[in-house]
């Protein structure tokens, strides 16, 4: 097996296993502009409202708490697809209530 690789010259790929620092992000801490891009990984049942664990590269886990704009955008079906959400800021909904507002995309698998 060892004179395959080295005919080859392709090294054996070992499976890394990765550490996620989690960090929660609440809504009213995100500037706007801001951009939260990574793997969704799990939506958890929180209290208020449920929680989107993504899987963000080079920075570990982010838990952003979902509001209505964005359970209506992202659901449990989007779990292990790429998401990328932008806070765009608020705006004062028909009720007149102010609102947050976010540009979401979900990966679209084939």
């Amino acid at each position: 097996m060892a004179k395959k690789q080295a005919e080859t010259g392709q090294p054996k790929q070992e499976k890394v296993k990765r550490k996620y620092e989690t960090r929660t992000v609440k809504p009213e801490s995100m500037e706007v502009g801001e951009v939260i891009e990574g793997r969704l990984l799990d939506i958890q049942p929180g209290k208020l409202s449920d929680i989107l664990c993504i899987a963000v590269p080079g920075q570990g886990i982010k838990r952003l708490w979902s509001s209505t704009v964005l359970a209506n955008s992202i659901n449990r079906q989007d779990v292990g697809k790429f998401v990328k959400i932008k806070y765009k800021g608020q705006e004062q909904s028909s009720g007149g209530r102010d609102v947050k507002i976010y540009d979401v995309f979900v990966e679209e698998l084939e």
